[in-house]
């Protein structure tokens, strides 16, 4: 018997002579002998013997769970199961086998590591820490119980005590052989102490922002569109708009608050004769809680600005016969041509752009009152959504700006200043909460491209387990 991968699954340990196992497709059954269901496996060997994780599935169960219950306990180790198998066997082709009881604290931290950062659930949120915590501690307990029963000769790590009355674990009272009283505390099994540690850390995640390859995506669409229209046709203007607004929000950082707020007067006025396009032009604007906040803005985009808006702006605030416009972006086809963009008009417009060049996925097409729409045969109905807005440039440009200044100065805290600044948050804790996880994370623009990559394969993995799949 073979999963489906092909693949056998070994429990072995020469002391304890424990005999080989396979995992096979089965159907929830409490009350067949043989093999308790893990999540959705039946897990015996070849002559129907119970063995190591339907022994311990048993324990917890009997008598103490209800179905569902039990049915959580399984999928996580199941999730654990299928985690050693991708770690011990990439890059084997089946048939192949791997042991559950070669494991060690190195590959329990790994796991965690994984669970807090890049699985999600069903819903497609990311896991709590209770989710995570719970998880972990559920595999310690079923490795603790192996190794009481001479089957597991490892270690996953130091043993914590607390005061409190239990660690979390469910059902009251079991194996209550692990749960020992010392000295007024209770010892949790194996690798307990790193499970408290997650639980006491709140989870990071990273900045959604746009990687090297998804703004190249966006530049080829952009490029396209440009080619493709008539020079100087309000279509060929809107997409000269939109090429300016994403450039502005990945090299400036702006909210969409101040974008619709840019002054197309004081662009303008601006005199940037003799000046270098990497040369920096501060510009003074109203930011949140009304405050006057100052930005820099390089050359080369300034000029970019003032070129649209004697041209492409001007030609649409003429075919709209508007009159003292002040922003700068504004409409360039339909009914409100010429007339200043508002905060959806830009973030409709950024989705767009994202959409043409891939970055999206589907979610249900819903009424006002948040109803599914379905169809005929009761299905529901699907739309493209795009997977960044507008807000997202501004991550994307904190990122550039943290990585930039870190190859140059190489101190982290210096560069995490150069991005307080460029964002002109007034408190640098502000900045440190949104962005120190790249610092933890990752050295460089370019291993940080491949982060978020990653972390998008993630959350688009299929569910029940799927993800481990894809970090082999």
């Amino acid at each position: 018997m073979r999963n489906q991968y092909g693949s056998v699954v070994v429990f072995s340990d020469v002391r304890a002579g424990f005999p080989r196992y396979a995992l096979a497709e089965a159907d929830y059954d409490r009350d067949r002998s043989g093999y308790f269901a893990l999540g959705g496996f039946g897990v015996s060997n070849h002559n129907g013997v119970i063995l190591a994780p339907s022994l311990f599935l048993r324990a917890v169960s009997k008598d103490r769970l209800t179905r569902k219950a039990a049915l959580s306990w399984a999928t996580d180790i199941k999730q654990w199961v299928r985690f050693v198998e991708a770690v011990q066997t990439q890059g084997q082709k089946v048939p192949y086998e791997f042991d559950l009881m070669s494991i060690d604290e190195a590959m329990l931290k790994r796991f965690g590591d994984l669970l807090t950062r890049l699985t999600v659930s069903r819903e497609g949120k990311r896991l709590t820490t209770a989710t995570v915590r719970n998880k972990l501690m559920r595999v310690c307990t079923m490795q603790q119980w192996f190794s009481d029963n001479g089957w597991y000769h490892g270690d996953l790590g130091p043993r914590a005590e607390r005061s409190s009355k239990s660690f979390s674990i469910q059902p009251m009272g079991l194996l209550a052989h692990i749960y020992q009283r010392r000295q007024e505390a209770k010892a949790g099994p194996m690798g307990s102490k790193f499970v408290q540690s997650v639980a006491s850390r709140r989870p990071q995640k990273l900045p959604r922002a746009l990687t090297q390859a998804d703004q190249e995506a966006v530049e080829k669409v952009l490029k396209n569109w440009l080619e493709t229209e008539p020079a100087n046709s309000p279509r060929y203007d809107q997409h000269i708009r939109d090429q300016l607004i994403f450039n502005t929000g990945r090299f400036v950082g702006l909210r969409v608050e101040n974008m619709i707020d840019l002054p197309v007067a004081k662009v303008l006025a601006l005199y940037l004769d003799g000046m270098s396009d990497t040369d920096q032009v501060p510009l003074q604007m109203i930011g949140k809680g009304r405050k006057t906040i100052t930005i820099p803005f390089s050359v080369a985009l300034l000029r970019q600005m003032q070129i649209y808006a004697e041209t492409a702006r001007q030609r649409a605030v003429s075919r709209g016969g508007r009159k003292d416009v002040a922003g700068l972006f504004v409409a360039h086809v339909g009914s409100h041509t010429g007339k200043s963009l508002s905060t959806r008009g830009i973030q409709k417009a950024m989705e767009g752009l994202f959409i043409q060049a891939g970055l999206s996925t589907l979610v249900p097409l819903r009424k006002k009152g948040r109803d599914i729409v379905k169809n005929e045969r009761g299905d529901p109905i699907y739309r493209r959504a795009s997977l960044f807005s507008v807000h997202d440039l501004r991550h994307t440009c904190a990122a550039r700006f943290f990585y930039a200044n870190l190859f140059a100065t190489q101190d982290r805290e210096q560069a995490m200043r150069a991005v307080q600044a460029q964002l002109c948050h007034v408190h640098i804790e502000t900045t440190e909460k949104e962005y120190t996880e790249l610092t933890r994370q990752f050295s460089t623009w370019k291993t940080f491209s491949e982060g978020l990559a990653m972390q998008r394969i993630a959350y688009s993995a299929s569910r029940d387990g799927d993800i481990f799949e894809e970090f082999q």
